[in-house]
């Protein structure tokens, strides 16, 4: 951000079951740690943003990302999810004796 500032917001998402994910998260800074105007406004956005990615996300289909990565296009991005999913993948296998 600029003069040794940063902010950082770490999120967790958590199935339950095949329908329901907890998220759980945490917020830090270097600068304005008693300004509550500023937890206010990260804690809002944060939620304007969540409440996009909701839209979007129960609006996927297929609900379950396939193992086949080639039935799907990827971004650069997507990198972190695609090396999770093969891990995953992988370890099932293990598991399976497959």
């Amino acid at each position: 951000m600029g003069d040794g500032a940063w902010m950082c917001t770490f999120l967790t998402f958590t199935p339950k079951n095949a329908e329901t994910t907890d998220i759980f998260g945490g917020v830090m800074r270097n600068f304005g740690a008693d300004n509550d105007l500023l937890d206010e406004f990260h804690l809002q956005h944060t939620r304007f943003v969540m409440d996009q990615d909701q839209l979007i996300i129960e609006s996927l289909k297929p609900a379950i990302a396939p193992f086949d990565l080639k039935k799907e296009v990827h971004v650069p991005s997507d990198g972190p999810t695609i090396r999770y999913r093969v891990m995953l993948r992988d370890a099932l296998k293990d598991e399976d004796g497959k």
